[in-house]
């Protein structure tokens, strides 16, 4: 079994892993977005729950490459935050992810590390 500790940072961007690996969240960096909400459902069923929304800007979830998403332990499961990650676990099963070149992969590896640097750790 797996320990985390009480303070959990899920991602695929390597610019979040960079910046926020001395910030006191344990950060876990996974190989592509599918992953980082299936980590972070995981995670909540183990009572963590969403410090930031699992579903941000005005980009479909399944055309957005990147994903970091801040957890803390609760006491209990945390059910608005399991509904929330359900709710992206399904949008982004709603279409494919384009094959973007690789400045716009940066453009939003920039975007997701903007976005994240506005969660209240």
């Amino acid at each position: 079994m797996e320990e985390y500790a009480e303070k959990v940072i899920v991602t695929n961007n390597k610019k979040v892993q960079e910046k926020y690996s001395d910030v006191g969240y344990q950060v876990l960096f996974l190989p592509e977005v599918s992953l980082v909400y299936m980590t972070a459902r995981d995670l909540i069923h183990k009572n963590f729950f969403l410090v930031n929304h699992s579903m941000t800007a005005n980009i479909p979830i399944y055309k957005h490459p990147y994903r970091s998403l801040a957890l803390k332990l609760g006491k209990s499961l945390h059910h608005d935050s399991l509904m929330l990650i359900e709710r992206a676990l399904e949008k982004l099963r709603m279409g494919t992810m384009p094959n973007y070149p690789e400045q716009v992969l940066q453009d939003f590896q920039d975007l997701d590390l903007t976005l994240f640097q506005e969660v209240k750790l």
